[in-house]
């Protein structure tokens, strides 16, 4: 019989009045001492609810480790048999020096670095995994040096029958000879290359990249469906002849990664999600046939969302590229002036092979107007959703009104949703040590002082300007976001910022959006009009416009 309590003069349900399968249902989310607290409501919800409480566990530090396995490993019910989700980190294996370091003490001799990693503990981790059949997640930081410590670790890895999900850090060619037999269910892995802070554990075994080898690896995985590459960087070497598909494959995240791993994409018929990073380091390993060439179209018609990390990227794979739904440029803003036309050139190319109809980018403009839209419609007839970024190119008095072009420069397209993402101005730093005197100095501190001022005092007029004016501008436009994070208080005081500032980010001020208001338009013709939308109403249109249902958005 359900059990109610009483606040007050209403009767409240309480949680037993749900059924067992809505209990069962909400059981999986809990772990730790949520999960704990559940069973210790009455009987019935214990036994649901304690095998949850050691069914997540995080590790990143030894005594964590020490105590992670006194815990799971003691007591006739040993509660390493429940343990489903399972994360070693890398800091586990801090050694004194690493342990100095990640308390902020950054000095270390050259005789320090022996002591930088402590993988003594290795034999706890073989012992957790021997013991957690049931794990289905597991993430495990400097897994080569673990498996030179230990390598019964790799059998203990291919011993996981559950295993659906699984991402290792410092992996090499060694690696992969110790772990050849994960289990075939697996349908993520991340494997990440030695990168710039390890170099203090390289070896022979971990600076060789080759192809083959990761092949090998993946060949048995026929039912994965994610894989993320990060810190590869390939001798460049014709694919083998007899290289495995991967159909069940898809969605592939290539970080820090040579050009000449690009080749890997051809081996994914099916995939519908492309994430590339390009190392600029790396890019002279590359052999241009190979990547740029002719080809079949990647993904034989089945990408749909292509997320690259500039457009560096885009010159390696435009010509390997049809239709694809949505382009994303993620990191590096290109600017709108003689100096970007290379830049501008790339992405009129890579949207004329793709064709989105979503397009989002980061881009910095100033007095020169974004004309290159003009040729967009033409390049990608099928835009109708577009997200920018809009960073003022250089504090300077000719860029006083860099958002005021933003309207006329976006008119040639058809948009049906357009979200402006505006940050906080740069901060203008107020010393020059470069300076010849003191007199050009203090002339060109007041000049970039003004400048900044008055940037930012035109700021709110322009923002506030920009909702009806982009809807006078673009006839097909439905619907209307603004991020707008405001001027920028330290250009408005005329106190300048020191370095330690600059670097919390891009622009110099904490990488934080601004409030974000959001329209939907109403009405035709002359009388188009904006109505705010309520947060439950925005929401529901990201998701649509997320989705790229252009017809809803169009028809709502």
């Amino acid at each position: 019989m359900p059990v109610t309590v009483r606040l007050g003069s209403r009767a409240q349900p309480s949680l037993l009045s749900l059924n067992y399968d809505t209990l069962a249902g909400i059981a999986p989310y809990l772990h730790g001492r949520d999960a704990l607290h559940l069973a210790l409501c009455c009987k019935e919800l214990s036994e649901l609810a304690l095998p949850r409480v050691s069914a997540v566990a995080e590790c990143s530090s030894p005594a964590q480790l020490r105590d992670l396995c006194a815990y799971m490993l003691s007591g006739p019910r040993r509660p390493v048999r429940y343990l489903e989700d399972l994360s070693i980190n890398y800091t586990t294996f801090a050694g004194e020096a690493g342990a100095r370091s990640e308390d902020g003490d950054e000095s270390e001799s050259e005789e320090e670095q022996d002591e930088y990693w402590d993988f003594s503990q290795a034999h706890l981790v073989r012992d957790l995994l021997l013991r957690a059949t049931a794990l289905r997640r597991l993430k495990l930081d400097r897994l080569n040096p673990l498996l030179q410590e230990r390598p019964e670790i790799g059998a203990a890895l291919c011993a996981l029958p559950r295993l659906v999900s699984a991402g290792f850090s410092t992996v090499s060619e060694h690696t992969f000879g110790l772990v050849a037999n994960l289990t075939r269910g697996l349908r993520r892995l991340r494997l990440a290359y030695p990168g710039d802070e390890d170099t203090a554990m390289e070896d022979d075994d971990t600076d060789s990249h080759t192809m083959a080898p990761l092949l090998d690896l993946l060949a048995p995985l026929q039912q994965l469906h994610t894989l993320e590459i990060a810190e590869f960087d390939p001798w460049p070497e014709p694919m083998p002849e007899r290289a495995p598909r991967f159909p069940a494959l898809r969605i592939l995240s290539m970080q820090d990664v040579a050009s000449a791993a690009l080749p890997l994409v051809d081996l994914c018929p099916n995939l519908s999600k492309l994430d590339l990073l390009v190392d600029e380091e790396k890019v002279e390993n590359a052999i241009p046939p190979l990547v740029a060439g002719a080809g079949r179209a990647w993904g034989s018609g089945e990408l749909t969302e292509l997320k690259l990390a500039s457009l560096r990227e885009a010159l390696l794979v435009r010509n390997r590229l049809q239709a694809v739904d949505r382009v994303q440029i993620t990191v590096d803003a290109f600017p709108i002036s003689r100096r970007g036309q290379a830049s501008i050139r790339a992405l009129l190319d890579l949207l004329a092979a793709a064709s989105p109809i979503s397009l989002a980018l980061p881009v910095e403009v100033g007095a020169t107007p974004m004309a290159f839209w003009s040729e967009v419609p033409a390049l990608a007839p099928r835009l109708r959703i577009l997200s920018l970024k809009i960073d003022i190119a250089a504090i300077a008095e000719e860029n006083v009104a860099w958002l005021d072009n933003v309207p006329d420069a976006l008119r040639p397209l058809p948009l049906v949703y357009l979200h402006l993402d505006l940050p906080k101005t740069r901060f203008l730093l107020f010393r020059f040590p470069f300076a010849p005197d003191a007199e050009h100095n203090a002339r060109e501190v007041r000049r970039r002082a003004a400048a900044a001022k008055r940037i930012d005092e035109r700021r709110g007029a322009s923002v506030a300007a920009l909702p009806q004016r982009l809807v006078a501008a673009i006839p097909t436009l439905r619907f209307l976001v603004i991020t707008d994070a405001g001027p920028n208080p330290a250009n408005l005081t005329g106190r300048g910022e020191d370095d330690d500032t600059m670097a919390q980010g891009r622009s110099g001020v904490p990488c934080e959006p601004g409030p974000r208001r959001q329209w939907r338009v109403v009405g035709e013709g002359d009388t188009r009009r904006l109505r705010e939308l309520s947060s439950v109403e925005g929401e529901a249109v990201r998701a649509l416009a997320e989705e790229m249902n252009v017809g809803a958005l169009s028809t709502i």
